[in-house]
């Protein structure tokens, strides 16, 4: 079971990742694209911004359809992700004490915790299979 919360929380990462990746991509090209624009026009009410496009461009275009594109998040969503890479992978650390010969030497303090980590866990892996099963 600690792999397959292994493996979401991973996943659970590696989203977080890109969606923060392809924000600071698309920001960079924002910024660069908003130096580049030119005032046409010689009366202020009647100019309008122009902004230049060269092939050199492509990569900026791409960042920013990227990130317009992805998924939204919902509330529900980024609780999830938080769960998983803040809970869960709190929970996993915690109960790998009770693997091994290190058992037989921890407190009641500690064994408690990895107890109740075990239990998170459970929890974690149910929800980790569902969204397995969800996936097709």
């Amino acid at each position: 079971m600690s792999d397959l919360v292994s493996n979401t929380i991973r996943r659970a990462e590696a989203v977080t990742a890109a969606r923060e990746e392809a924000a600071k991509e698309s920001a960079d090209a924002v910024a660069a694209f908003r130096a580049r624009l030119v005032l046409v026009g010689s009366d202020v009410a009647d100019s309008v911004h122009v902004l230049p496009l060269y092939a050199r461009d492509t990569a900026k275009l791409t960042a920013l359809a990227r990130h317009t594109n992805l998924p939204p998040m919902t509330a529900a969503d980024e609780r999830a992700i938080a769960a998983l890479t803040g809970d869960a992978a709190a929970a996993l650390r915690d109960a790998r004490v009770l693997l091994g010969a290190r058992r037989w030497f921890l407190g009641s303090a500690r064994r408690a915790t990895a107890v109740a980590a075990v239990d998170a866990l459970t929890r974690f892996g149910s929800w980790s299979r569902i969204l397995e099963s969800s996936r097709g």
